[in-house]
């Protein structure tokens, strides 16, 4: 069973590859590695429902993309509907979450803090690599291709949140240093008005001793 589940993981991973599955899967690549970098760099950020309304809408797109799949396998059109069955079921799945995730966001059903995490593009990007490497396998069905699956998805989420801490370290450096720039460049204005005042300073001193002088005379 373990060497089975890591065959799979080691297939699931070739297959991400495949010209067909990653003309799918790298714009998803793409859009989680920009919204994870600009999420740590602007975190005090919040996103607005309209956000969350067009991150749903990603599930909405795989799933009809994954209706084309089943449809196109062997040339057999609607019959495949039904002779995999179980892909049919996980696709429609994915359709339904996405348009109650839709709804929801719509409407502003949930809590904000709930909706942001339901949306999150890097959950909902997950899950739909995911599905799309179980569509476009072909493999047999079986608990092992699910654990498998599990398992690259566990991966994908520890390995993101990993490499969120460096990304945040970076980015709080830059803000320190953008800051210290800023109180250097403040301090900069100022010291040549501090100059300019005690010259001002010594020209009073200067006119006052003078007119004392022409008093004394």
């Amino acid at each position: 069973m373990i060497n089975e589940i890591y065959q799979n993981v080691l297939y699931f991973l070739e297959l991400s590859f495949d010209k067909n599955v990653l003309w799918i899967v790298f714009p998803l690549l793409i859009a989680t590695i920009i919204m994870l970098f600009y999420f740590e760099k602007y975190k005090d950020e919040k996103p607005g429902w309209n956000t969350h309304v067009s991150n749903s809408l990603v599930l909405l797109f795989v799933a009809m993309i994954l209706f084309r799949q089943i449809y196109n396998i062997d040339g057999l059109g609607m019959i495949n509907f039904v002779e995999n069955i179980s892909k049919f079921v996980v696709s429609l799945v994915i359709l339904l979450i996405g348009i109650i995730i839709l709804f929801l966001n719509f409407e502003h059903f949930l809590p904000e803090k709930i909706a942001r995490y339901v949306s999150s593009p890097l959950t909902l990007n997950l899950i739909a690599y995911v599905v799309i490497l179980y569509v476009f396998s072909e493999i047999q069905d079986g608990w092992g291709i699910f654990i498998s699956l599990l398992i690259i998805f566990a991966l994908l989420i520890v390995i993101l949140n990993l490499i969120r801490i460096p990304l945040r370290n970076l980015f709080e450096y830059i803000k320190k240093m953008k800051e210290k720039e800023k109180v250097e460049e403040i301090k900069g204005e100022k010291k040549p008005i501090h100059e300019k005042k005690k010259m001002i300073k010594k020209e009073e001193v200067l006119i006052r001793k003078e007119k004392k002088e022409k008093e004394k005379k």
